[in-house]
């Protein structure tokens, strides 16, 4: 009786410390990376599609030594998105000319890539631009494509 009280107080104080272990565990995981294993640079999304062979979704990219996020789709790269139920504002477009060299957004949501990334991905032989919108009151789809696409570096 003194005993088994004793028993489940130190059962208790061992549950709190271990959940508290895990707890700290769950942090410092979440803040640091630590319990992720290390993403592959991926230098576009043909390398994380067609080489790789992961499936479609949000990926990381390098481009020029720094992460650039994107939506890697049958080997393309999202290079801009607008989406008009996200709520962002009708002006979120409006944007300086510096926004659109370095780009802006959240691949999420609504955004640009990037003249400079996309100079670099062309400069990597990525080009061909496929041009794709959505009917919003009935989901039809048009697209164009456009096999030998080209950005000029700015002088």
């Amino acid at each position: 009786t003194a005993y088994r009280r004793q028993r489940q107080m130190c059962i208790r104080d061992s549950i709190g410390s271990v959940f508290l272990f895990l707890l700290v565990l769950f942090i410092i995981s979440i803040s640091t990376n630590a319990l992720r294993p290390t993403q592959s640079k991926y230098k576009d999304c043909h390398e994380v599609n067609v080489k790789e062979m992961k499936k479609d979704g949000f990926y990381t990219l390098t481009i020029s030594n720094k992460p650039v996020y994107s939506y890697c789709k049958n080997g393309s790269t999202l290079i801009q998105q607008r989406n008009p139920i996200s709520g962002n504002n009708l002006n979120y477009f409006e944007r300086t000319l510096k926004n659109y060299e370095e780009g802006f957004g959240f691949v999420e949501k609504e955004m640009f890539l990037g003249l400079k990334n996309i100079y670099e991905l062309n400069k990597n032989n990525n080009t061909i631009l496929q041009i794709e919108a959505i009917r919003q009151d009935d989901g039809s789809k048009i697209w164009i494509q456009f096999d030998q696409f080209i950005i000029l570096k700015a002088d």
